[in-house]
């Protein structure tokens, strides 16, 4: 009698296990299908996340490329600086996709080569995407050539190729949000367009001959300071100056020298759209001027 009611527990465990490796192994697939293979080289890898397990009835997705580079590695933000390349993203091989918006998160300030200044990304980044579809309810491609130049002691261009796709079905939220709602938080908010951050904000940007100079609201201090001042093609790499208030730390006066192959700042901001980025290390906003 012991023996059958061992043999028959052994049946049970044999078949719990089996039953618990098949549902690993679809949950396995499932995640995998909102999530692209990695694409390596040498020192950087990348993969797309899909906010959503399926295309639904909307014709918008949330998306986001992770970037893993080498420890020691750097690549680029949308403007270099005195160095390097920005990365680019080529989408013409992707189906059912119209046009992707991509989101920076704001970079560090590094010195290469002792006198070189650019803006640049290590580690792990996460850039946020919206993709905008042809077409609701349809199955879609995206297939992602992403060129980007890697630096350590040595700069070398690089080229990787994500590709995932996505089945038409319910649209459903995918796990992957989550991580996309977060590095969302890390990108600056644009002041103007939604409710200003009573602990970050710009008061005024006034530009002059030789500088421009911000006043700005920071109330957890210039410690982690950052600024960028940039157009569409250029980013200013001149260090600012940060001079709080003396009768209120939370307000801050920040200059930004011009460099010295602009003779006039404001002749060369003319038919111009100026845009500041300001990090105090845990948030950052951006505002922008025309001119």
């Amino acid at each position: 009698m012991r023996v059958k009611n061992q043999k028959s527990f052994l049946r049970t465990v044999v078949v719990f296990h089996a039953l618990l490796l098949t549902f690993l192994l679809v949950m396995s697939n499932v995640a995998h299908a909102m999530q692209s293979e990695w694409a390596v080289s040498d020192n950087v890898r990348a993969r797309l996340l899909s906010g959503v397990k399926s295309v639904g009835e909307d014709t918008q997705i949330q998306a986001a490329l992770e970037i893993d580079l080498s420890e020691g590695w750097h690549t680029y933000w949308k403007h270099a600086g005195d160095s390097g390349l920005p990365m680019r993203f080529n989408w013409e091989d992707s189906q059912n996709v119209k046009a992707v918006e991509v989101s920076f998160p704001v970079p560090v300030r590094k010195t290469e080569l002792d006198i070189l200044t650019v803006y640049a990304y290590d580690g792990r980044i996460i850039l946020p995407m919206t993709i905008d579809l042809e077409a609701a309810n349809t199955n879609t491609t995206l297939d992602l050539e992403i060129q980007l130049m890697v630096c350590n002691e040595i700069c070398i261009p690089d080229k990787l190729d994500v590709f995932l796709e996505l089945d038409s079905g319910s649209g459903k939220d995918a796990p992957q949000l989550k991580i996309i709602d977060a590095a969302k938080r890390k990108i600056p908010y644009k002041q103007g367009e939604s409710a200003t951050n009573t602990d970050l904000y710009i008061d005024t940007i006034v530009t002059g001959a030789d500088a421009i100079v911000v006043n700005a609201h920071m109330n957890r201090g210039i410690d982690d300071a950052l600024v960028i001042a940039h157009t569409d093609d250029f980013a200013l790499t001149t260090k600012p100056q940060f001079v709080p208030d003396p009768n209120d730390a939370s307000s801050v006066m920040i200059t930004v020298p011009k460099p010295e192959d602009i003779e006039n700042m404001m002749q060369f901001l003319n038919g111009k759209t100026l845009t500041l980025v300001l990090s105090d290390g845990r948030e950052a906003v951006e505002k922008s001027l025309e001119f």
